[in-house]
C-alpha cells in the first residue's frame, strides 16, 4: 500500500496542538470568569470578547502558509476547536 501523501508532519501536529491549546485557554478563562463574576454582566463580556480572539487566532492559524484541509489533522483540530470553542460560550453568553 502505497501513501501519496504523508500527512504526519511536524508542521500538522503542532498546528493541533495549537489548536486545542487555544481550546483549552478558552475554556479555563472562561470558566474562571463565570466562578470570580457569578450571574453578572462582565463575566459574559469577557466569554464573548475571548471567543472573538480564539477564533481569530484559530482563523489564522489556518490560514497562514496554506490551508490545511479538514481531512489532515491540522484541519480537523482546527475545525474541532473552533466548534468547541463556540460550544463552550454558549452557557456563558445564554445565561
Amino acid at each position: 500500500m502505497t501513501v501519496t501523501s504523508d500527512f504526519h508532519t511536524r508542521h500538522d501536529w503542532r498546528t493541533l496542538a495549537i489548536a486545542l491549546t487555544i481550546w483549552t485557554g478558552h475554556f479555563i478563562v472562561a470558566w474562571l470568569a463565570s466562578i470570580i463574576f457569578p450571574d453578572q454582566p462582565i463575566a459574559r463580556w469577557i466569554a464573548a470578547a475571548l471567543t472573538v480572539l480564539c477564533l481569530a487566532a484559530l482563523y489564522l492559524l489556518w490560514s497562514r502558509k496554506a490551508r490545511p484541509p479538514l481531512r489532515s489533522v491540522a484541519g480537523l483540530g482546527i475545525a474541532l476547536s473552533a466548534v468547541g470553542v463556540a460550544y463552550g460560550t454558549l452557557p456563558a453568553v445564554i445565561g
